[in-house]
């Protein structure tokens, strides 16, 4: 799928109506702005020029979060901490797991919690 405009897979949700538009522009991080339909048979150097970029861009974001959450590893395990990150949506539960697991633990455990 273009990860940009979302216009290669037809299975996949789009959050714009691309469907009314037969051609739209994409800029490209030299300043050069390209058109292009969405009948990729026409087009397959346009969408690689820009998968490129943004594939190298989120690689690096990725691989920047993958530092970091190593280096936090690291500490937590150096201190003997375990850390836990509960996340889900709202009303899942994650609240009352930790308050059942706070009390269940509280006496041979030292918890902190961090919000």
């Amino acid at each position: 799928m273009c990860v940009t405009c979302g216009c290669s897979d037809d299975n996949q949700m789009t959050i714009t109506n691309m469907e009314n538009a037969d051609h739209h522009t994409h800029t490209l991080p030299d300043g050069t702005v390209i058109t292009h339909s969405h009948h990729h048979e026409e087009t397959p150097q346009i969408h690689a020029k820009i998968h490129n970029t943004t594939i190298s861009l989120e690689q690096e974001i990725l691989g920047k979060n993958n530092l970091l959450a190593a280096q936090n590893r690291g500490w937590f395990k150096g201190r003997n901490i375990l850390a836990l990150n509960l996340m889900s949506s709202p009303g899942a539960g994650k609240t009352t797991l930790l308050t059942r697991t706070i009390n269940d633990l509280k006496d041979k455990l030292s918890i902190s919690v961090i919000e």
